[in-house]
């Protein structure tokens, strides 16, 4: 962990075992990856506990790119089976505030919330898709709305390269640079 007023970096953990995002769910936590879920650990330091367990009877082997819910109303996360080479088995998930069991949303590689009320969908196509979202049920509440195609995906690249301005612009690379602006849905 770094401040952004400077100083040494503060190591909280040394068992991360993906290359994926991080999440600081609220002010004192962070997320990450690690077989064989996501972990929650301090970020002043010590021991990590098990935030979330893949659901292995419907596939589920690993637990990837959390994303925080503004206002600590829970994590966004991808589940993947246990090859990371079956994109298209890769699912979007919600686990509330608590962690512990969580619900599977829609197919998708990565997510990112977009506030006030959508969730912003990386696909397997390389199409991000805009999809209203409950944050405080954690729930799905309209369809999804296309709003970006032909982003780079691939298993080294599962976020799809993009990323969302607090003005609701969306950013992505492809063969050459997209943006569009978030329209609401509904």
């Amino acid at each position: 962990v770094l401040s952004v007023s400077g100083g040494a970096p503060l190591t909280v953990g040394d068992s991360v075992a993906y290359v994926s995002t991080i999440a600081w769910p609220d002010a004192d936590h962070v997320l990450y990856s690690s077989p064989p879920g996501l972990m929650r650990v301090s970020g002043t330091g010590g021991a990590a506990e098990q935030w979330t367990r893949p659901d292995t009877a419907a596939g589920e082997a690993h637990h990837v790119n959390p994303a925080s819910v503004p206002g600590g109303r829970g994590t966004i996360f991808t589940t993947f089976p246990a090859l990371l080479t079956q994109l298209t088995d890769a699912r979007i998930a919600w686990v509330g505030p608590s962690g512990g069991k969580h619900r599977v949303l829609m197919p998708g590689l990565a997510a990112q919330f977009a506030p006030p009320a959508h969730l912003l969908v990386t696909r397997v196509d390389g199409t991000i898709v805009a999809v209203p979202f409950d944050a405080d049920a954690g729930r799905l509440t309209g369809p999804p709305v296309p709003i970006v195609s032909g982003l780079n995906v691939g298993t080294f690249s599962i976020v799809g390269y993009s990323s969302v301005a607090p003005a609701g612009i969306v950013k992505g690379v492809a063969a050459t640079f997209a943006s569009a602006a978030l329209h609401p849905c509904g």
